[in-house]
């Protein structure tokens, strides 16, 4: 046996020690006597039997008769999730029109382009032909969406035709969260909207307004409290783009949506704006995009009583859309895209979805294989290799051909002691 090289230990603010595996997630609180024994058997593994329980070492995977077996199963069940033909997972912008004139949308330019019933009948086309088909999740995008709502009315109808499993979630500004379209969405079989608020109203209406400079934070909370109201169990996700100019307000605006909604599944997040096209949405001057940056945000936050996460790190196994062999970004002109950042780009397009047997399958490689981190010899040889998804696949793939340094590291690589103190903290508050 040997002691595997996912394990940590490290000494506990709390008291005692702990043990943290990254591949099984396991987590240990042991006392001082009880981590000589762990320390003996880190030097003397062959000697585990000797010790009452030493089954739990084995299960936990503390113990292991080798790291690298384990290793190509955790990749092999990343890889079989991604190429898996059964399950489909599109992103479709019936738009690329929008209402609202953002101060940060990385969309420079936004036509009035929407999809017609044409490129709905293809991507129909397009499901039908996959006989293994099991299951299709929609992630309904623009623009605004809610712009061509009746396409995706349509366009719900004609996929649930094909009596496979279907699902769908909604990114959208919430201002055309009318009664009449929310009294839709669950025969639309929509169950997660995602709205943003940068904020209170004071922030919001400055940063995220109509195309006539009116501000929109009222009517898209009235909006959200309807949507709750009568589709309680929908799983509704409040982002609030964090950058300099923000993060201060951070605590005290969460507060406040907990207080406004209280239910679990309406989750306020920080998501933090970024600029890896180039596009100008926002400078460097208010980016938040360094680990140190966003990890020193969190840890203010959990220190004002505001836990965004339970901090406790998760095994990834999912992929993102980029790097999915089924995972598709759909144009409203039936174009097709690998990364919903490259939307609008003529230059990122792999095909039209009306000529699947077209597609450019040596671009589709690029995000598929280029500069994939299971296949990154360091992210390989890493401890955090199973709790860290490699980072965005398009920032990767522009630090290999275009020299860039965007940080693809998990921010919890820096910070694992201080945020498994935090989720047993949590964890002990619960009790």
């Amino acid at each position: 046996m040997k002691w595997s090289r996912y394990n940590k230990i490290f000494h506990s603010l709390s008291g005692g020690y702990i043990l943290f595996n990254s591949m099984s997630q396991c987590l240990l609180q042991q006392s001082e006597e009880d981590i000589e024994t762990f320390r003996y058997l880190e030097n003397n593994p062959d000697n585990y039997k000797d010790f009452e329980g030493y089954q739990v070492l084995l299960n936990y995977k503390i113990l292991v008769e080798d790291d690298d077996m384990l290793l190509s199963y955790h990749i092999d069940t990343i890889l079989r999730n991604r190429y898996n033909p059964n399950d489909i997972n599109l992103t479709i912008a019936v738009t690329r029109d929008c209402n609202f004139s953002c101060v940060y949308c990385y969309e420079t330019e936004r036509p009035a382009i929407y999809m017609r019933e044409k490129e709905e009948d293809e991507i129909v086309a397009f499901l039908s032909k996959n006989k293994q088909l099991r299951s299709v999740l929609v992630t309904w995008y623009g623009g605004e969406p809610l712009l061509n709502f009746r396409c995706i009315q349509r366009l719900t109808s004609k996929i649930k035709k094909l009596g496979v499993h279907f699902s769908a979630m909604i990114v959208t500004n919430g201002f055309l969260l009318t009664e009449n379209i929310c009294n839709k969405f669950k025969e639309l079989n929509i169950n997660k909207v995602q709205v943003t608020l940068d904020g209170p109203k004071s922030i919001h209406d400055t940063r995220r307004f109509l195309k006539n400079g009116t501000g929109t934070y009222d009517r898209i909370v009235e909006n959200l409290k309807y949507l709750h109201k009568i589709y309680p169990e929908i799983q509704i996700d409040i982002r609030t783009n964090i950058d300099k100019r923000i993060e201060h307000e951070y605590i005290a605006f969460y507060k406040y949506l907990k207080t406004v909604f209280g239910a679990e599944n309406v989750r306020p997040y920080a998501g933090f704006a970024s600029d890896i096209m180039n596009s100008g949405c926002i400078s460097d001057e208010y980016s938040l995009n360094t680990n140190i940056d966003k990890a020193n945000f969190y840890i203010r936050n959990h220190e004002n009583n505001v836990d965004i996460d339970n901090y406790m790190p998760r095994k990834h196994i999912s992929t993102c859309i980029a790097n999915s062999l089924t995972g598709l970004v759909i144009g409203p002109e039936g174009e097709v895209y690998k990364c919903w950042l490259e939307i609008g780009n003529p230059k990122c397009v792999i095909g039209n979805i009306a000529n699947p047997m077209q597609f450019d399958l040596i671009k589709m490689s690029k995000y598929t294989c280029l500069a994939d981190y299971v296949f990154d010899p360091k992210c390989r040889d890493c401890f955090f290799m199973p709790i860290c998804s490699g980072g965005c696949p398009l920032a990767r793939i522009l630090n290999k051909k275009e020299r860039k340094c965007i940080e693809t590291c998990h921010m919890i690589k820096d910070y694992l002691e201080k945020y498994l103190e935090f989720h047993i903290e949590m964890k002990n508050k619960n009790v």
